[in-house]
């Protein structure tokens, strides 16, 4: 079981007040601990036993800390399993914040008296398809359109030979 999606993640309904998806978000997740460290072993057992210190089969995807939630994802896929969700409610949400210190502390205040929640109610049980420029985080503004666009580059053709330019630079 688990929630907390900032993009569409619907796979199909599983009965009223809930549906099924292959994403699993480590902001809420219930599991069994055997499934987890099969998940990971069978993604990442290399990188792992190397200490973390060789090959993250996550940086192909540009979000090398998402490890943990890609072995997930991609362990339910092939194995045909889904993750349970709520559909979220006035009376029961869990959100994304990726916010810190004051800043989240005044996010938490603000989801505690329930203000501002509306947009951000079941944002996961959709089965459009999901647009990283497009997640939504409780407690922060939008995405900006130059930020949009700066994510769009990075994902391009481009992105890679860019990013390798500005680390020779920096």
């Amino acid at each position: 079981m688990s929630g907390s999606f900032n993009l569409p993640a619907k796979h199909h309904d599983a009965w009223p007040g809930w549906y099924f998806t292959h994403k699993c978000s480590h902001n809420f997740a219930l599991m069994k601990r055997s499934m987890l460290l099969a998940a990971v072993y069978e993604y990442a057992g290399d990188f792992i036993q190397s200490g973390f210190t060789g090959e993250n089969p996550a940086e192909s995807t540009g979000d090398p800390r998402g490890v943990f939630e890609f072995a997930l994802e991609d362990y339910m896929q092939r194995h045909n399993i889904y993750t349970l969700c709520k559909t979220e409610d006035p009376t029961w949400t869990i959100f994304h914040t990726n916010t810190h210190d004051r800043q989240l502390q005044q996010a938490r205040e603000k989801y505690l008296a329930r203000q501002g929640i509306d947009r951000y109610i079941n944002i996961g049980d959709s089965t459009e398809v999901p647009i990283p420029a497009n997640a939504l985080y409780y407690g922060q503004p939008p995405i900006s359109l130059l930020k949009k666009l700066k994510i769009a580059f990075g994902q391009s053709l481009v992105g890679p030979y860019w990013r390798s330019l500005k680390q020779k630079w920096s």
